[in-house]
């Protein structure tokens, strides 16, 4: 035979009135569902916007990285550029092609286009031609 649970009536004894039996406090699952719901989705979101938060910080620090790289790449090439600058040959060439410099016994050939330079009238005639 089954074991006869503890609420239930027995024979001969009288069945307890609606308005006196104990009533408990159920928790509904409609309830508990709910709960288990709101709770799951409050960390869903939670992680969620932690996750959306260090993909955009990776985003800014890739970024500066770049920026960083490109910069000491234009460092680099400065650097370069003022060794270059610092050199003899750099000065010397500035100072003949900008300023018109020359050494001492050095002579200046330049090129004349015609029509830019008047031609040169020897002063004597005679002196130009050769034998």
């Amino acid at each position: 035979m089954y074991p006869v649970p503890k609420n239930y009536p027995v024979r001969g004894e009288p069945k307890a009135h609606p308005r006196h039996r104990k009533r408990k406090i159920v928790f509904r699952p409609k309830a508990r569902v709910f709960l288990l719901l709101a709770v799951v989705g409050y960390v869903l979101f939670s992680f969620g916007r932690l996750e959306w938060k260090e993909r955009q910080i990776e985003k800014e620090f890739l970024f500066y990285q770049s920026q960083k790289q490109a910069l000491e790449a234009q460092a680099r090439e400065l650097e370069a550029e003022i060794q270059a600058m610092n050199s003899r040959a750099f000065v010397e060439r500035i100072a003949r092609q900008e300023l018109g410099l020359i050494y001492p016994g050095e002579k200046v050939l330049m090129r004349a286009e015609p029509g830019d330079v008047l031609p040169l009238e020897p002063s004597d005639p005679k002196a130009d031609i050769r034998d």
